[in-house]
């Protein structure tokens, strides 16, 4: 049984490196295979040794890559905030039609009703005051029920 140890590519190779040493070389590079396979990061940035190993390889890859990811960040922050820009225009052109759209109604309620028109006029204002009171207290249209008749 050949006991040569092979050094540890990965800080997850280190804190197992004595159990490894046990192992015949053939399985220690087995193993030091799986543990590079399955070794990750979370988030934009890189763990600091893979820097270092960027910067080894390309000059200034290292300074290139944070660049990269701050301009990423930027771009994402513009385009949320270009976003909710875009919702609060919308929302206030919404409000915007919606006022207007019941000043209309308001207005050819009073009108027939000034005409002796009671019950259209009437009819006009409560499905007007209605429809208000329903997107309002909903913050939004009533979706259609998908009750089965």
């Amino acid at each position: 049984m050949n006991k040569e140890c092979s050094p540890p590519s990965h800080e997850v190779a280190e804190s197992i490196a004595p159990l490894i040493c046990d192992l015949p070389v053939s399985q220690q590079h087995e193993i030091h295979r799986v543990i590079a396979k399955l070794t990750k990061f979370e988030g934009p940035l890189p763990p600091p040794h893979l820097l270092k190993e960027y910067e080894q390889i390309i000059p200034g890859g290292a300074e290139r890559l944070l660049m990269l990811l701050e301009k990423q960040a930027a771009h994402r922050s513009t385009i949320e905030q270009q976003l909710v820009n875009a919702d609060i225009q919308a929302k206030r052109r919404g409000q915007a039609i919606a006022a207007i759209l019941s000043s209309l109604f308001g207005i050819i309620a009073g009108i027939l009703g000034y005409f002796d028109h009671d019950w259209l006029a009437g009819c006009i204002a409560l499905s007007t005051i209605t429809s208000l009171a329903v997107i309002f207290v909903l913050g939004k249209q009533p979706e259609p029920s998908t009750s089965a008749a």
